[in-house]
């Protein structure tokens, strides 16, 4: 696997949630769905790249960078689907950084694309374990597009992690796991109605 330590991330703490994004309103999401919403822009990873590290030439490191920043802004913006494209383009170059996959999910399911989400939410996951947030989202991704299974598993992984942790856990699962099991528990209610 290769390291996904490439750059560094500046500020920190836990991204915080928002029903809306950029003026969209979450609506058309399933109702269990609705009430875990997508991390606020404003505090989504602003990134340092050491793109030494990378064969990459100076003109597609400046256009990495740009590409990230103007992402951001297409988000800020309500333009979700042009942010799709540009973090795309940095996934073809930083493909094994889970910050970038975290936005570049953020930015698909901000474009309803679902099942792009997942994957990359996934791929988060993949190279950060725990990064609490990304299991979340995915779990909340799973409710959106209608699979509570999968859903369900996401929220287990969560639980087997708080058990090995026991009662040294960090906040951001407690958080997650309490998140995504109240939005699994509202989506099977809503499935025993329906």
């Amino acid at each position: 696997m290769k390291s996904f330590r490439r750059g560094r991330l500046i500020g920190g703490g836990r991204l915080s949630l928002a029903i809306t994004i950029a003026g969209l309103s979450l609506a058309p999401l399933p109702a269990a769905a609705q009430g875990v919403g997508i991390p606020a822009i404003d505090r989504l990873p602003r990134y340092d790249w050491d793109l030494e590290q990378y064969d990459l030439t100076d003109v597609i490191s400046a256009d990495i960078k740009q590409a990230y920043r103007r992402g951001i802004e297409d988000l800020k913006e309500g333009n979700c689907r042009d942010a799709t494209s540009k973090f795309e383009f940095i996934l073809d170059f930083l493909d094994d950084d889970p910050a970038i996959y975290y936005v570049a999910a953020t930015a698909a399911r901000c474009a309803r694309a679902f099942r792009a989400a997942a994957g990359y939410y996934e791929s988060t996951i993949e190279f950060d374990p725990n990064h609490w947030d990304a299991h979340r989202f995915l779990g909340v991704t799973r409710l959106a597009l209608g699979d509570l299974d999968e859903a369900g598993d996401v929220l287990a992984t969560l639980d087997l992690e708080r058990i090995e942790c026991a009662e040294a856990c960090p906040p951001e699962l407690e958080a997650a796991y309490a998140e995504l099991r109240g939005a699994l528990e509202v989506a099977r209610a809503q499935s025993i109605e329906d």
